[in-house]
């Protein structure tokens, strides 16, 4: 198996802050994934627990979708620098 080290990439401009929303994105799905699986789920409507399941799932998507950018673009910034050498 290749063992590789580890890379310290830089993130800076529009994609830091595209990183910093994702990841509030994700800490806020999580808060209310929380507060669902501590709740008394029997007792809440269907439509709002189902209501707040999807939120979960569009902070995922876009979080998850942002990092996906971020990544495919350092990605393309790493092959043009490899080239330019």
């Amino acid at each position: 198996m290749n063992k590789s080290t580890p890379k310290t990439i830089l993130i800076q401009g529009q994609d830091y802050l595209d990183l910093r929303q994702a990841i509030t994105e994700l800490w806020q799905a999580q808060a209310v994934a929380e507060i669902i699986s501590t709740s008394d789920v029997e007792h809440v409507d269907p439509i709002t627990l189902q209501s707040a399941v999807r939120g979960i799932a569009q902070f995922v998507e876009k979080s998850v979708m942002t990092l996906e950018e971020i990544g495919v673009r350092t990605q393309i910034e790493e092959m043009g620098a490899k080239n330019e050498q």
